[in-house]
C-alpha cells in the first residue's frame, strides 16, 4: 500500500538508557508522512524535545535508542470510522 501524506510511521526501538520505561510494543517515536520532494519526508520532534521539523527521510539514527524497526500505517481506515488494533 502507497502511504499517502499524513499516515503515520512509527518506530519501534530498544533503549540505550536500561532505566528509561519501555512502552507498549516497544514504541518510542512516531512521525507524521509527508512524501515531498524526496518521497520519504516526515515532520515530527526528533532531536531535540518539542521542537517539530521537516526531515527529509523517515529514516535515522537516534542516540536515544537502537535495533529501530519503522511501520507505516494509513489513517484512512481511521477516518473511515474503522478502528483496527494491531496488537
Amino acid at each position: 500500500e502507497e502511504m499517502e501524506p499524513g499516515d503515520l510511521v512509527f518506530i519501534s526501538g530498544t533503549y540505550n538508557n536500561p532505566h528509561k520505561k519501555v512502552h507498549a510494543h516497544d514504541m518510542v517515536h512516531v512521525e507524521i508522512f509527508l512524501g515531498g520532494d524526496s518521497g520519504v519526508q516526515t515532520i515530527g520532534a526528533r532531536f531535540r524535545h518539542g521542537v517539530v521539523e521537516i526531515h527529509d527521510s523517515y529514516l535515522f539514527e537516534s542516540k536515544n535508542y537502537h535495533n529501530m524497526k519503522y511501520y507505516f500505517r494509513s489513517l484512512r481506515p481511521w477516518l473511515a470510522g474503522v478502528c483496527k488494533s494491531w496488537c
